[in-house]
């Protein structure tokens, strides 16, 4: 009985023992075995719908206190006293990084026709409220090109200038003294002539004192001043002139806008040879407009004159000549610009005589009427170094 059992349990055990001990038995490494792998594509996940639910979820009931809370706030104050601290700023000298000023320039040299030449400005050199100054000039050239001695000049001119600031407003003035000598040598060489009796020496005494408003782009920009002027030969020429002078300018809100008066009244009394107590009076008017953007610049105006240099056969001495300029940038180095402009230009004997020296007795002086004078042209930068 017992020997059938053992044989049994023997076939039903030796196959798996068998199995087991060639799995136990070690692989080479790298050793790749045969496998199968089955993919089934039309196999498909799915899952069941579940119906949405749209009831919101139902707010908690809110709980309310039952209690009642009182605060007690106490004021606590403390006997001690604030803490003195003595303060003092901290000095810090910032250094400047301008040069050192110098209050006086000197200029002097020789040249041909024995020629010295001398000039010297004064001028205080830095403050907030006051700013003065002397010049001094003289250039002679004690023999000319044509007869020595006699066709020599020399000139001398002393000038004194101040300025008084307040906030705002800055008072001006000057006060100078020219004094030109020159030779009328325009005689025959085969003349002997003296010296004196061929010289012209003008001698010139000027100021003026006004005021204007410091800041000119401010909205409202005034300026005036008043002068005066005499002059006299050593012959018998003379010229007393006073005049006034004004400008005004006003902007709009928009800073595109502006526009402004010019004002002059001259007064003069000339004196020659040929004539003398007479009164050359002249008054001029210049109201304008101006617009002004980054490209285009348009300024038209009015010159309103009224002068009694009227000739015989004129009929009226009052002028009205209108005064137009207008700019316009293609780029920002590249513009055009056109002006038209009539005018009754002011002409006295002094300026006569500072253009030509040479004059002789005047016999009669006028204004210069100038219908209309037309400019043209561009204007424009190439590069840094050709405009």
């Amino acid at each position: 009985m017992y020997k059938k059992l053992f044989f049994i349990a023997l076939t039903l055990f030796a196959p798996g023992a068998f199995l087991w001990a060639q799995d136990t038995q070690p692989r080479e490494r790298g050793e790749v075995k045969d496998a199968e792998f089955i993919i089934r594509k039309d196999r498909v996940l799915t899952l069941p719908k579940q119906p949405r639910v749209f009831e919101r979820t139902p707010p908690l009931p809110s709980t309310q206190s039952k209690g009642s809370y009182s605060y007690e706030v106490k004021n606590f104050f403390l006997d001690a006293k604030p803490a003195v601290t003595d303060t003092e700023a901290f000095q810090k000298n910032f250094g400047s990084n301008r040069g050192m000023l110098y209050h006086s320039y000197v200029k002097a040299g020789y040249g041909n026709y024995q020629s010295p030449l001398g000039e010297l400005y004064i001028n205080n050199v830095e403050s907030d409220f006051l700013n003065y100054g002397v010049f001094l000039k003289h250039q002679g050239f004690y023999e000319g090109p044509v007869d020595g001695k006699n066709s020599a000049e020399d000139h001398t001119s002393v000038r004194l200038d101040g300025s008084y600031f307040q906030e705002d407003i800055e008072f001006f003035g000057k006060l100078g003294y020219d004094r030109d000598k020159h030779h009328f040598y325009g005689y025959h060489p085969s003349l002997e002539v003296a010296r004196d009796t061929i010289s012209q020496i003008l001698n010139t005494i000027y100021g003026n004192v006004g005021l204007r408003r410091i800041d000119r782009e401010a909205m409202f920009y005034y300026e005036a001043s008043l002068g005066l002027r005499l002059l006299n030969d050593n012959y018998s020429a003379r010229e007393h002139e006073a005049s006034l002078s004004a400008k005004f300018g006003i902007k709009a809100n928009d800073e595109r806008w502006r526009g402004g008066l010019g004002i002059q009244g001259f007064v003069s009394s000339p004196s020659d040879i040929t004539y003398s107590g007479i009164n050359r009076n002249y008054g001029k008017l210049s109201p304008y407009v101006q617009f002004a953007d980054e490209q285009l610049k348009i300024k038209a105006g009015a010159n309103l004159v009224v002068d009694n240099d009227g000739l015989p056969e004129m009929s009226t001495n009052f002028h009205v000549f209108p005064s137009i300029a207008a700019s316009y940038h293609l780029s920002e180095s590249f513009g055009i610009y056109a002006e038209y402009e009539g005018d009754v230009l002011r002409k006295t004997y002094y300026d006569f005589v500072m253009e030509n020296p040479f004059l002789g007795p005047s016999a009669e002086l006028k204004n210069t009427v100038q219908n209309f004078q037309v400019d043209a042209g561009v204007k424009g930068a190439i590069n840094d170094e050709l405009s």
